[in-house]
């Protein structure tokens, strides 16, 4: 239930894994400090629906007709927002078709269009400056596009409070079937009675930023709009856990008791099947590889992410986190929160 202090958030790509998180954190606030708007291209969909039914104000932004157009409708969803997520899908039909534009470019008329109409607060979604970090060697353009709209933002007077939130590797990527092949079967497909997971190492000691965004990273957002302020032009690692892919095989065999096991491969042997997701996933690889395995350019600091679950958890009117526990999820909570009673892996 909302109050008469309400403050109005547009989501963007709120029907993506990101914007859902950020909608559903946001409206289980136990003050009704937020009123959730969000976009979407297409305001019919089930997705679309689910939110409506929770009580979102859906609109719809669908960029075909150019950026011209992209532009007012952005002006119209921004309009009357204290604050705003802004997550821009970097496989939108619009960006991948031939000729279109970039993801700094699309985002640019998006983030221009909240500074028109008087945004105060801003939330995006960003990665780190992988050609940046990598000496030039590795260049993963959304990531780059990405940091360079962050930069952007930042240096847009307009707003009061800009902060960057850079998701890690989604745990979710292992609930979509259609990586299960590229990936030798885990954690769907069995080879002689047994689940395999072949992935390149991340590099370092082999670890990967793991981030739940069903669970954690609306948190993250909710925990800055709780106070903006004190996270203004901050960057931040938001991942849920460092582990490795033996710990995540090792959770799944302890919950489902099937047999699994993570095989190591080389960069080479990770196939991209002429897809330009596989290929981004690849350079991502081997980025991380040639970091060190620091996906984030630098020392890993899982302590804000923490700091802001905790803060989320507190304005939801959840139970305080124990000490020694950073409250987000572990891969053995990831498991368990979807495969404990799957049934389909019998």
């Amino acid at each position: 239930m909302t109050t008469m202090t309400s403050k109005l958030v547009l989501v963007y790509s709120a029907t993506s894994r990101q914007g859902e998180s950020v909608v559903r954190s946001l409206l289980d606030n136990a003050s009704g400090a937020f009123k959730v708007r969000g976009t979407t291209r297409d305001v019919n969909s089930d997705k679309s629906k689910s939110l409506i039914a929770l009580g979102v104000e859906m609109v719809s932004i669908d960029a075909a007709g150019g950026l011209e157009s992209l532009g007012a409708q952005a002006l119209a969803a921004f309009d009357g927002c204290w604050g705003a997520f802004i997550n821009i899908d970097s496989y939108n039909p619009v960006i991948v078709a031939d000729g279109g534009p970039s993801v700094y470019d699309y985002s640019k008329i998006v983030v221009d269009a909240a500074a028109k109409a008087g945004v105060q607060h801003i939330v995006h979604s960003s990665l780190p400056p992988s050609s940046e970090i990598s000496d030039g060697l590795i260049s993963i353009d959304y990531f780059d596009d990405k940091d360079a709209i962050n930069t952007y933002i930042k240096a847009n007077p307009q707003f009061r409070t800009t902060t960057a939130i850079n998701a890690g590797w989604y745990l979710e990527n292992f609930l979509d079937k259609r990586l299960t092949p590229v990936i030798g079967g885990f954690p769907f497909t069995a080879e002689d009675g047994c689940l395999i997971l072949r992935l390149p190492s991340f590099g370092g000691n082999g670890s990967m930023h793991f981030v739940d965004i069903e669970q954690d990273f609306g948190d993250f957002v909710h925990g800055v709009l709780v106070d903006p302020e004190v996270y203004n032009g901050a960057s931040i690692q938001g991942f849920s856990v460092l582990d490795t892919p033996e710990a995540l095989v090792q959770a799944f065999t302890q919950v489902t008791g099937k047999t699994a096991r993570y095989v190591e491969i080389t960069p080479k042997e990770f196939s991209t099947h002429g897809s330009r997701g596989l290929l981004a996933m690849k350079k991502e690889i081997l980025y991380c590889q040639y970091n060190g395995g620091l996906f984030y350019g630098e020392p890993s600091d899982l302590g804000p992410a923490a700091t802001l679950k905790a803060i989320a958890a507190e304005a939801r009117g959840r139970r305080p986190v124990a000490s020694g526990n950073s409250g987000l999820s572990s891969v053995l909570d990831f498991v368990k929160q979807h495969f404990a009673r799957d049934s389909s892996l019998s």
